[in-house]
């Protein structure tokens, strides 16, 4: 595709030039994105939690509270070569039914064990081995502690968000544009930080939101490596980013299972960019055929780490949970969640504050035949996030008339595979809750992005009236549209 002149403003564009200078543009560009996305994430949770700048646990001092980090217990049974991550105390094995909240009250919630799996006698991490190899594994190998869950949330979705975001404006750069309107780039940067629902993991912080953050973290840095892997013009460097990338990808989808739609459909759009940019069919089949082998090696050895614990390939623990119901009895993974679930996650609506800052979270939202209450709260999709909407609605325009057919099939992808995951999250429990939204919201967020960062080089309107909409217009409906989401980040979610 031919490129887009420069334009006369040179304060308001970033245009093409020579290869050396671009690529240092781009660094700098993804440097600025960094910190910015950084500083916000670290500020929202400082607001929260009054972050501290240290590693509170080791292997000697981490307890095992009901608030226990089930990925950093996990990770420390790893290094220790083991599978589970306690004992189970006498008085849990000697019960009839150790899965009875009422018989297990004196052994389970009030000692540590509370959510944690039960089974042959063992106690083990329900949720796997994928949040403690991205996050607790590095850290405890590099710090010889864990980081606490709040700052571990920070961490993760800074990294994830920050990976999103450079993977939309690598998009853009490497396949449709030349110019990229400074304007856009920051509108951008507001989109992945402050209408983001992953940004809303940071503000409850406790270990279910990390492990959550964990998947993200795991699927939009694994992408954005597999996507890197276009700038190398050697094989073998070629070959190791794409063969590393999935690794963590993998390792994002096993920890977050739902994510592997979001995942496949953004991955499809990265391999036909290999391809496209080698111009070879032959290598877009190789790229596809090493990225598929090693996703699957990871999901043999997560079928194998199920079974060895639960006797079941496709078991992680959450049916053997010490929870606040029964969980072997407990309703999980049917089709009849799919139309209140989907309700809830999409039109949930918030409540109004009197005071500062005016919004807040709505209260339960588990059915009333449900045993226990949520102690989570809840907003939907298209009433917190309308912004998204509206980029959605601008790019079916953008994307269906003026640009090539190529991104009206990737626009089609992205939010369809969004729609997939978003029926996955709703038919796995009975129960629509806020830390799960992360799950399919990503591609949503991804279009958003690419939206904005593709308006510069496809509109045919006049220049003035581009001009007027672009600097005017867009931001202010973006900044509007953002009150709400700021307003929810800045909310009390302790009891969220």
């Amino acid at each position: 595709m031919s490129g887009v002149p420069e334009s006369s403003d040179s304060s308001t564009r970033t245009c093409s030039s020579p290869v050396s200078v671009r690529r240092h543009n781009e660094l700098r560009v993804a440097v600025i994105g960094f910190v910015v996305i950084f500083l916000f994430c670290f500020m929202l949770g400082s607001y929260h939690h009054n972050l501290d700048l240290y590693f509170p646990g080791n292997s000697n001092s981490f307890t095992h509270s009901a608030e226990a980090d089930f990925s950093a217990l996990q990770a420390e049974a790893l290094l220790q070569g083991r599978l589970d991550v306690l004992a189970a105390p006498p008085g849990l094995v000697a019960l009839d039914n150790p899965y009875d909240p009422a018989a297990n009250a004196g052994v389970a919630r009030c000692c540590g064990y509370h959510d944690l799996a039960y089974f042959g006698g063992r106690i083990y991490a329900p949720q796997g081995f994928g949040a403690a190899l991205l996050i607790d594994v590095p850290t405890r190998i590099l710090t010889l502690r864990y980081l606490n869950p709040p700052l571990k949330s920070v961490v993760l979705v800074a990294l994830g968000s920050w990976s999103l975001w450079f993977l939309s404006y690598g998009l853009m750069k490497r396949r449709s544009l030349d110019c990229v309107s400074r304007i856009n780039v920051v509108l951008s940067l507001v989109i992945v930080t402050v209408a983001n629902p992953a940004s809303w993991l940071i503000t409850a912080g406790r270990a279910y939101q990390a492990g959550v953050a964990a998947g993200y973290m795991g699927t939009m840095f694994g992408l954005f490596l597999t996507f890197r892997a276009i700038h190398s013009t050697r094989d073998l460097h070629r070959y190791t980013l794409l063969i590393f990338g999935s690794s963590i990808l993998s390792l994002g989808v096993l920890a977050r299972p739902p994510t592997v739609f979001v995942a496949t459909g953004m991955l499809i759009l990265i391999l036909q960019l290999l391809g496209a940019k080698s111009g070879s069919f032959s290598t877009t089949v190789r790229n596809l055929s090493l990225v598929s082998v090693v996703c699957l090696l990871w999901v043999l050895v997560w079928g194998w780490f199920n079974f060895s614990r639960f006797e079941s390939f496709l078991e992680t623990g959450h049916s053997y949970q010490l929870a606040g119901v029964n969980m072997r009895t407990f309703p999980k993974l049917s089709p009849s969640f799919i139309p209140e679930n989907f309700r809830m996650y999409l039109l949930t609506t918030f409540q109004l504050d009197t005071s500062f800052p005016y919004f807040q979270l709505s209260n339960s939202t588990w059915s009333p035949d449900v045993e226990i209450q949520s102690h989570e709260r809840m907003v939907g999709v298209a009433v917190a996030y309308p912004i998204l909407l509206v980029l959605a609605i601008v790019g079916i325009r953008q994307f269906g008339i003026r640009v090539k057919r190529y991104w009206v099939t990737h626009y089609v992808i992205l939010v369809a595979s969004s729609l997939t995951s978003l029926l996955a999250v709703s038919a796995l429990f009975k129960d629509a809750t806020m830390r799960y939204i992360p799950d399919f919201s990503s591609a949503l967020v991804l279009v958003g992005c690419l939206v904005l960062l593709a308006r510069d080089g496809h509109t045919s309107a006049p220049s003035n009236l581009r001009t007027w909409f672009q600097r005017i217009v867009l931001p202010l409906t973006i900044v509007s549209l953002s009150a709400v989401p700021l307003g929810l980040l800045l909310s009390n979610c302790v009891a969220c």
